[in-house]
């Protein structure tokens, strides 16, 4: 539980969420406002606009208590509207941010193993049809010969 005396702010996803209305927990305009932000963009967020952050995930906004998207803690360093302000300008900085880490990530996993000459060889006997070769020559799935008699 955060108190008065923490000297922080507790931020919910949910003040910043254009699907809500005002009545129902969101604290910006429409303009500043984003669909479904995540904790990680309004941490993104804090720290871009220079404010010391900490995540708290698992953690529900008392209205919504069954969704437990988390909240951001934040310094007091000026009023809570202010505070909130700031980080929604820039949740949509944020948001490419994470998309463009995520889209470094993929890359980093789909990009192949082994020489120029292995993918080339590897391809073309794929675009085949044919059975992949690994690394040192050896065919990857080998079958056995059927015999007409079951092996177990």
């Amino acid at each position: 539980m955060v108190s008065k005396r923490d000297r922080i702010w507790a931020l919910y996803p949910e003040y910043f969420d254009s699907a809500l209305p005002r009545r129902r927990g969101r604290r910006v305009n429409k303009e500043l406002s984003v669909s479904t932000p995540t904790l990680a963009e309004l941490y993104l967020s804090a720290v871009g606009q220079n404010f010391y952050a900490v995540k708290e995930e698992n953690v529900a906004f008392p209205a919504y208590w069954w969704r437990k998207r988390g909240r951001l803690l934040v310094r007091k360093e000026t009023s809570k509207s202010e505070t909130i302000e700031r980080i929604a300008k820039g949740l949509p900085g944020a948001r490419k941010e994470l998309e463009r880490l995520k889209m470094e990530e993929e890359q980093k996993e789909k990009k192949p193993s082994g020489s120029k000459k292995d993918r080339r060889v590897r391809d073309r006997r794929a675009a085949a049809g044919k059975k992949a070769v690994g690394k040192k020559g050896k065919k990857k799935d080998r079958k056995e010969v059927h015999t007409g008699k079951r092996r177990r």
